[in-house]
């Protein structure tokens, strides 16, 4: 099965809360995803921790932007890449519960926009 949703993570010097917020995706229960993870900048170790977490896993794809152009600019890079009918977004030191994908995807055709809060 084709992903249908495509979850955009910008990353900015996140080398804090990065390996939480990669592993929060990894766990989810709705497996159908792309992540594309968007460096902008890093100087730090983010890169190394992406590669450590989330290396061997296929659906993650790494893209390095270079120097610094801020997170907007980043991540409208980024939505030229996303071919999937969905689009998630998270931030470097934000964690998912499990089921959040799962409980999005279902309820998505009632609504155009929707979010969680937990």
């Amino acid at each position: 099965m084709e992903p249908n949703v495509t979850i955009l993570l910008p990353v900015h010097n996140d080398e804090r809360w990065i390996s939480m917020c990669l592993e929060s995706i990894t766990r989810q229960s709705f497996s159908h995803f792309k992540c594309i993870v968007g460096f902008n900048g890093t100087k730090d170790n983010s890169k190394e921790i992406f590669d450590t977490v989330c290396g061997n896993d296929t659906r993650f794809f790494k893209v390095d932007y270079g120097e610094k152009s801020g997170k907007s600019i980043t991540l409208n890079s980024m939505l030229s890449l996303v071919d999937t009918e969905y689009t998630c977004l998270i931030d470097g030191d934000d964690m998912w519960h499990p089921e959040k994908l799962l409980k999005q995807i279902e309820n998505i055709a009632d609504f155009d926009v929707l979010g969680t809060m937990t």
